[in-house]
């Protein structure tokens, strides 16, 4: 509630992703969950989405599980939508991550202007 009066926002933002990789359960999912209310007040999005996809990049499933998570509850204030999605769907399909192709799907049902797109290229 009083993230719109922090005088830096970047660091609390750097604070919250640095909890997002704990390995304690609690702080991670707290993190996380804690991004989607700081995200939104952020000036520069396209730099703080880029650090969150970089999680994506991460070889521990439980990680990338949660930035997966993450990523859907802040994709509602992505300027770029169908770019992020389609790096999205890129990644999820060079990684071969269950996670990825989850969060794909989910944002697919969320936003249905996307739903072909997956398709086309899971079928390439």
């Amino acid at each position: 509630m009083i993230f719109p009066d922090v005088p830096d926002k970047e660091k609390v933002w750097a604070d919250f992703l640095g909890l997002t990789t704990e390995r304690d359960g609690y702080f991670r999912d707290i993190a996380v969950n804690s991004l989607e209310f700081v995200f939104p007040y952020l000036d520069n999005k396209d730099s703080v989405w880029k650090e969150l996809t970089e999680l994506t990049q991460d070889e521990n499933e439980h990680i990338l599980r949660t930035a997966a998570d993450a990523l859907s509850k802040v994709f509602l204030y992505v300027p770029k939508k169908n770019q992020v999605y389609s790096k999205l769907v890129f990644l999820a399909e060079i990684k071969n991550s269950y996670a990825l192709r989850e969060l794909v799907k989910t944002l697919a049902a969320n936003y249905p202007q996307f739903y072909d797109e997956y398709e086309i290229s899971r079928k390439e």
